[in-house]
């Protein structure tokens, strides 16, 4: 999946994340959480957008999981256990932020199970699941990041728009 298709997979996620239609500054950084959490696996390749804007976050990646097998593409990035362990950290801080990263990054783990495959259990096991392959940037992408559209609408509208302060 492109990195827009994720950033669409994420915005669905940080409004399942808000439950509020409220703006605030907590529903602000909760949001971004989720879009960036729906980024955020990809920091494992060097010419994503988030690579490219984190590029020491890549390096230090790089140096820690590139030696082992879990450092590949869609290795150790794009497990449950890193999900967890990222989100557990943020939910110290606040719950809310803990599961809205935590949104953000399954979206991005699902959409890359129907489009390839990943280890989702690393580093336990580098074996691959996989539920589709759908390839990034052809017609089955297209109607996923349509569906999302159409999900973000729907979740906007269901709540009655977005009310400011």
């Amino acid at each position: 999946m492109t990195g827009k298709t994720h950033l669409l997979g994420g915005a669905v996620a940080g409004l399942c994340a808000v439950t509020t239609k409220e703006i605030s500054a907590v529903s602000i950084v909760a949001f971004s959480l989720s879009l960036a959490g729906s980024i955020m696996p990809d920091i494992d390749i060097e010419t994503s957008a988030i690579s490219k804007v984190l590029r020491p976050v890549h390096k230090v990646y790089k140096l820690l999981f590139a030696p082992f097998k879990c450092g590949v593409h869609r290795g150790i990035t794009h497990s449950l256990p890193m999900a967890f362990m990222l989100s557990y950290l943020l939910y110290l801080i606040d719950p809310i932020y803990g599961f809205s990263i935590f949104y953000g990054l399954v979206s991005h783990l699902f959409l890359d199970l129907i489009s390839g495959g990943e280890a989702l259990l690393a580093p336990f096991t580098n074996k691959r699941i996989r539920l589709g392959d759908i390839k990034t940037g052809r017609i089955g992408e297209v109607a996923i990041a349509f569906c999302e559209i159409l999900l973000v609408a729907g979740l906007i509208i269901k709540r009655g728009g977005v009310m400011y302060h």
